[in-house]
């Protein structure tokens, strides 16, 4: 396989470097974050994150929202973050993934940014959030060059 390195959203100091492939036999997003620790998206849970998205979005803008104490406190305002915290509650870390996670689908064409280092927020690109689209938008990171 083959890694995309990419970087989040997010001003010089705040955004990080990172690597990404997608797993066409687990149907999986790897991440490998700059600190060497990793995160998974399967393709089930980002089809259920893009449909929160896309109900109580639409097309509007929706922000990053994965403030790890708000997330804890349950107070953080409802965004990318929050909507990744709701598929695995408690995971913080998997909940700081949704920085990553939505500058690949940005990059794959599933979403678009604001184009802030802060306040980022992200819209739906694409509105065909169907398992078989969202695969195959994946599957390009694989052939992305850095």
């Amino acid at each position: 396989m083959k890694w995309l390195t990419l970087t989040t959203r997010g001003g010089l100091r705040k955004r990080k470097s990172f690597e990404c492939v997608y797993d066409l036999l687990g149907k999986k997003l790897l991440i490998k974050k700059q600190d060497g620790k990793r995160l998974e998206f399967n393709l089930v849970e980002i089809k259920n994150i893009l449909e929160k998205i896309k109900a109580s979005f639409g097309d509007g803008w929706f922000p990053l929202g994965n403030n790890v104490e708000k997330l804890y406190n349950k107070t953080e305002r409802i965004g990318l973050g929050v909507i990744v915290y709701q598929q695995k509650p408690n995971d913080t870390f998997h909940a700081q993934g949704a920085s990553y996670l939505g500058s690949v689908l940005e990059k794959v064409g599933i979403l678009e940014w604001n184009g802030k280092s802060y306040r980022i927020k992200w819209r739906l690109r694409d509105i065909d959030i169907s398992t078989e689209n969202i695969k195959r938008k994946l599957q390009k990171i694989n052939y992305i060059e850095s």
